[in-house]
């Protein structure tokens, strides 16, 4: 099917990646056949790879040292549905030691896969690189680096924001030194910004915010996190009846230990 994908005959492209939208979390033994198409010459060929990948879900596992070395030699030449679908099988993967430092060297602004990218992509792809490390887990060394994000992103760049909030919530009450970074999407004077994000947010969400990634984030944290209690109850009065509530009355229950 590999090399089917990558022949010039239309025909047989079409009908090998269609076989491959077929696999299902029942086919996890082509994980490790599969994987050898990540290192195809061909990018079409590594795009469809991964996204097959991805349908498999955890069963994806033993790919995902060939899905790591992909994203190390990926550059900004790569569209973004190719890294996607890369980050896609991480996603589905979940928890890989090995694959947070990576993802931190990569979503650093000036990174290979980022440099000299427009702003919406480099935002947007910034984002699928945070949540993506949510999902696999934040190296120790990758909290000072969300807190810079956080500190200088909200208004300029919500979906890196978002992100790196996302990131820091994974982490649970270990996160509590990002508490500072949190509040400021908790100022009255920040206009919340409703960003349409897809399959990387929770399951049965399209969407989310900076706001809304700070509440999470500040009630994983828990306890630790009191000092953002004032700015949790004043948010209970900014949304007497909106969908945010539950997840601010949530996070106050949390933070205070009731």
């Amino acid at each position: 099917i590999v090399e089917a994908l990558a022949s010039p005959q239309k025909g047989l492209h079409s009908s090998a990646a269609e076989a491959l939208t077929e696999l299902t979390t029942d086919d996890g033994e082509a994980a490790s056949p599969l994987a050898e198409g990540l290192a195809h010459p061909d990018r079409r060929v590594r795009r469809s790879v991964a996204e097959a990948l991805g349908r498999l879900g955890g069963a994806a596992r033993p790919a995902a040292g060939g899905v790591l070395s992909a994203l190390a030699e990926a550059d900004a030449t790569y569209p973004r549905e190719t890294i996607d679908a890369y980050l896609g099988v991480l996603r589905k993967v979940g928890a890989l030691p090995a694959a947070g430092p990576i993802l931190l060297d990569l979503a650093r602004v000036d990174s290979r896969l980022l440099e000299g990218r427009d702003a919406l992509a480099l935002g947007q792809l910034r984002m699928n690189l945070f949540c993506t490390l949510a999902r696999v887990g934040v190296p120790g060394e990758g909290l000072p680096f969300l807190r810079e994000v956080l500190r200088d992103g909200l208004n300029d760049r919500p979906y890196e924001w978002s992100g790196a909030a996302r990131a820091v919530w994974s982490m649970g009450a270990a996160g509590v030194a990002a508490v500072p970074e949190l509040r400021l999407a908790f100022d009255p004077a920040y206009l919340d910004v409703y960003l349409m994000t897809g399959p990387l947010m929770f399951e049965n969400e399209i969407g989310t915010s900076p706001r809304r990634e700070a509440v999470r984030a500040i009630a994983a944290i828990g306890p630790g996190a009191s000092e953002a209690l004032g700015d949790l109850r004043r948010l209970q009065q900014l949304y007497p009846s909106s969908p945010n509530r539950p997840g601010i009355d949530a996070a106050i229950a949390r933070v205070a230990g009731e």
